[in-house]
């Protein structure tokens, strides 16, 4: 649907990004909330994707040379998160006054381009990834981060916009900000949440090793949703279920001293349950041997792949994604691996739905390098490291399982 910029230009915009909104956005994010300026950018910003004005039109903005430049500069405040949170707040803004069918923003397609004789540089061939080690890693200034992508200031503003930078903070940064919760939160909304622990009776530690986080987040999580915590009695009547037992034991390759610890057991306890159940002890040494002694044993070190590790097809699904994390896009990935693109695709998909999280994030663009997402970097490291420890062949050849 097109957008209505003459309606737009006439909304209120003095609602947008209303402080007690702005706050929250901070709070979810990690982000510093600043003394009131840096909100006002964050409206400057919206206003201008919103109503195709420029920025010195919005009811935020100072006729300054000092503002201005921080205008300018705002780019660099924004995270892949955070202007998320903010394109949910303008959506918001634009439901509020009855234009929930229009887009957030528009631009003209490529086609009305051709044939026209443009100064500079395209924006979508600069190198985005490179872009973000300049502006992130080595802090240089849009004009340096310019000279040396051979392109210019605007362009670099453009591209951080549409794809701002990660942050790069510290284990002790993260926890000082609040990063780690809030990127438990983000992997885990609270539909999904009451699935794992409730109706997949998964462990609050099973949960925490899935999203990088402890127990103590992932406990104060289920409180903020007002899911009820299970008592220490209730997870040792859940561990000697059968059918749970019989799924993590046999199914998932998990070892009873594992099990035991989860639910504080001793491994002979854990022993007597099973046969009790008819569940069959494998002998020591009994899988270790070929590709089920590398799925028991990826399992029983690494929790987090557990959900996506039921078999050795599973086992070569996740090994196929390690070795794709590294290339450039899907194509060149299964090129390398000897397999065609979507084949690889759906078990990139598959490996999503058991994991419960985005791994990649695949761009629209041959320009725009594919990136993992923090879940997908969490696995691909436990997939290496598990290859690594038992010597094994990072780098599958192709094959058909999905």
């Amino acid at each position: 649907m097109p957008i209505d910029y003459e309606r737009r230009r006439h909304l209120d915009y003095q609602r947008l990004l209303p402080d007690e909104l702005w706050a929250q956005i901070c709070q979810d994010t990690a982000t510093t909330p600043g003394a009131g300026l840096k909100a006002d950018l964050a409206r400057c910003m919206l206003f201008e994707r919103l109503s195709g004005l420029p920025v010195g039109r919005s009811p935020f903005a100072t006729n300054t040379r000092e503002f201005r430049g921080t205008v300018a500069a705002f780019p660099r405040q924004l995270t892949p998160d955070l202007m998320a949170h903010l394109d949910q707040a303008a959506r918001q803004f634009l439901d509020d006054h009855d234009l929930t069918d229009e887009p957030l923003t528009w631009q003209p397609p490529l086609e009305v381009l051709g044939g026209l004789d443009l100064t500079g540089r395209d924006p979508s061939s600069v190198d985005i990834t490179e872009l973000h080690r300049l502006v992130r890693g080595e802090q240089l200034t849009f004009s340096d981060a310019a000279n040396q992508l051979g392109t210019t200031i605007d362009a670099v503003r453009y591209v951080l916009d549409l794809h701002p930078a990660p942050a790069l903070l510290t284990p002790a940064q993260q926890r000082a900000r609040g990063t780690t919760f809030a990127a438990a939160k983000a992997q885990l909304p609270e539909a999904t949440l009451v699935d794992l622990y409730q109706h997949q009776r998964r462990s609050l530690d099973q949960i925490a090793r899935r999203v990088g986080a402890n127990e103590k987040i992932i406990a104060r999580l289920a409180r903020m949703y007002a899911i009820p915590l299970r008592t220490p009695a209730e997870r040792t009547r859940v561990a000697i279920d059968p059918d749970w037992l019989y799924d993590q034991y046999v199914t998932r390759r998990r070892t009873l001293t594992d099990l035991g610890r989860e639910v504080g057991l001793t491994v002979s306890q854990m022993g007597r349950r099973a046969k009790a159940y008819n569940i069959a002890i494998r002998p020591p040494g009994g899988s270790s041997h070929g590709r089920s002694r590398e799925v028991a044993m990826a399992a029983a070190e690494f929790p987090m792949l557990r959900p996506a590790l039921t078999d050795t097809v599973s086992w070569e699904r996740l090994k196929r994604f390690a070795a794709a994390a590294d290339h450039h896009s899907i194509r060149s990935a299964a090129r390398t691996l000897g397999t065609h693109s979507s084949c690889l695709s759906k078990q990139i998909d598959r490996l999503e739905r058991d994991l419960g999280g985005q791994l990649l994030i695949r761009t629209p663009t041959r320009y725009q390098p594919m990136q993992l997402t923090p879940l997908g970097t969490e696995i691909t490291a436990a997939v290496r490291k598990a290859l690594k420890t038992d010597g094994i062949d990072a780098n599958p050849a192709g094959g058909s399982a999905t």
